[in-house]
């Protein structure tokens, strides 16, 4: 039996982890050939499990990703132009830690949105904060900061967060002070920070996008030249999941 003064101060420090396996071993009769060492290791893998997966889904939770992606489920079987090899190098994390960007382009449905979503969650099993938006969201909270007089405040808090997802990137055509406002953020994170951009444009159409020559070659000048290209290719996912069901 646990002594009750053991199980308190075990709830006392939270380590919930370290309790449960204690009561596991304490029911067990394998441990009795285990050291105390040993044991202990045990308990303490336990507890550290234990608060690596807390913090892992508060990491996600903060990150409110679109999808509940995941890299081992990528399938490479269907043609999408996918090189494995490169997202599974990307798939390490290294290129945010360098300050490095990610654009992922290609036609509707091919797996764009899932792809970023997957590099996202594999920054959250890294432990690296993560924030995903829409780029319609993103343009209403930049022009909200704005109007607020707090944007300064936002560049900041941007600027502590490691990835920075822009979903749908190129829907919507950016107005003057989107542009600029735009120009200012990827201006902030240059080097320091990494950013992943989705769009069904390539990059050849942005001038035309963004509205500006001049902003767009700016825009262009601070992510591109830092950037790991996915050229994704082929029929909307969508689609060929209709036809196979």
């Amino acid at each position: 039996m646990l002594d009750n003064a053991t199980i308190d101060k075990l709830y006392k420090l939270q380590w919930e982890g370290f309790l449960k396996a204690l009561e596991e071993q304490n029911k067990s009769g394998q441990y009795g050939d285990f050291s105390f060492m040993d044991r202990l290791g045990l308990l303490l893998d336990r507890e550290i499990n234990v608060r690596e997966n807390k913090q892992f889904l508060k990491t996600v939770k903060r990150a409110k990703m679109r999808h509940q992606a995941c890299i081992e489920d990528i399938d490479y079987k269907i043609p999408r132009n996918l090189d494995q090899s490169v997202i599974l190098s990307l798939a390490s994390c290294s290129w945010i830690t360098k300050g490095q960007n990610v654009l992922i382009t290609g036609p509707t449905g091919v797996g764009k949105s899932y792809m970023a979503c997957a590099f996202g969650q594999k920054a959250c099993i890294n432990n690296i904060n993560v924030k995903y938006f829409r780029m319609s969201v993103f343009l209403d909270e930049m022009a909200n900061r704005r109007k607020k007089g707090t944007f300064g405040r936002f560049i900041t808090h941007l600027g502590k967060i490691p990835l920075l997802i822009l979903d749908d990137f190129g829907l919507q055509e950016l107005g003057k002070q989107d542009r600029l406002d735009f120009l200012d953020i990827l201006d902030d994170r240059i080097h320091r920070r990494s950013t992943i951009i989705v769009a069904q444009l390539p990059t050849e159409h942005w001038h035309e996008m963004i509205g500006d020559s001049t902003v767009a070659d700016a825009i262009l000048d601070r992510f591109i030249h830092n950037s790991h290209e996915i050229e994704m290719e082929g029929e909307s996912m969508r689609k060929l999941k209709h036809h196979l069901t």
